[in-house]
């Protein structure tokens, strides 16, 4: 996704599996680096799916140290939309 950093491996695996218990209803679909910033390397934005709309969401900050989602946005329509949302919350794009 251009622009975007992804996030490594483990990070996604761990916010796939918050997501199923947290924030039930949604399919995590990525993750990208908020910022390349040494003290920011914890922070993550977050693409997932609404399986009941087929709506996109993204969670405009992940702190890994916290294991917590914040600042969603919702009911985004298209993927297009969705990766512009995650590119205006990312520090580097």
């Amino acid at each position: 996704m251009s622009g975007l950093i992804d996030a490594t491996g483990i990070v996604k695996e761990r916010i796939a599996n918050t997501m199923k218990t947290d924030v039930p209803g949604f399919t995590f679909v990525n993750a990208f680096k908020k910022s390349e910033h040494e003290d920011d390397r914890f922070l993550f934005v977050v693409l997932a799916l609404n399986e009941r709309t087929g709506d996109y969401a993204v969670w405009q900050t992940y702190n890994a140290t916290t294991n917590s989602l914040n600042h969603g946005v919702y009911g985004i329509r298209g993927l297009g939309d969705a990766i512009s949302v995650c590119k205006e919350a990312c520090n580097y794009c």
